[in-house]
C-alpha cells in the first residue's frame, strides 16, 4: 500500500508546463535562425553575379568622346572592343594588375603588326 507521507511534492504542474513551453519556443526560434541562415547562404550562391562585360561597357560609355579617342576606340565600337579586344593588340602584351602574376613582363603595350 502507498503511504502519502513519503511522497515528495514536485514543482507545480503549471510552472512545469510554462517552462517546457518556453524551452520549446527557444528551440524553435534557434532552429528558425539556422534555417534562415542556411537559405540565405544558398540564395547567395544562386544570386546573379555582376556581368564583367556589361560593367566594362558601362564604364567605357561613361567616358567622354575625347577620352575614348585617346584609347583609340569610337563610341560605336565600345561593345565590340569589350567583347573582342582592340585590333592589333595581343592580350599577352599587357602587364598584369597583380605583380605576383606579372613574371617580369614589361608594362608597356607592344603593338602587334
Amino acid at each position: 500500500m502507498l503511504n502519502n507521507d513519503f511522497i515528495v511534492p514536485t514543482s507545480d504542474a503549471a510552472a512545469d508546463s510554462a517552462a517546457t513551453e518556453a524551452a520549446v519556443r527557444r528551440a524553435r526560434s534557434e532552429r528558425a535562425k539556422v534555417f534562415r541562415s542556411l537559405f540565405a547562404d544558398l540564395a547567395g550562391l544562386f544570386r546573379r553575379r555582376p556581368d564583367p562585360i556589361a560593367r566594362a561597357i558601362a564604364e567605357l560609355n561613361a567616358l567622354s568622346d575625347r577620352e575614348l579617342a585617346d584609347l583609340g576606340i569610337g563610341r560605336g565600337d565600345i561593345a565590340w572592343v569589350v567583347r573582342h579586344g582592340r585590333p592589333g593588340f595581343d592580350e599577352g602584351d599587357f602587364a598584369s594588375a597583380d605583380p605576383a602574376n606579372d613574371r617580369g613582363r614589361p608594362a608597356a603595350i607592344r603593338h602587334v603588326a
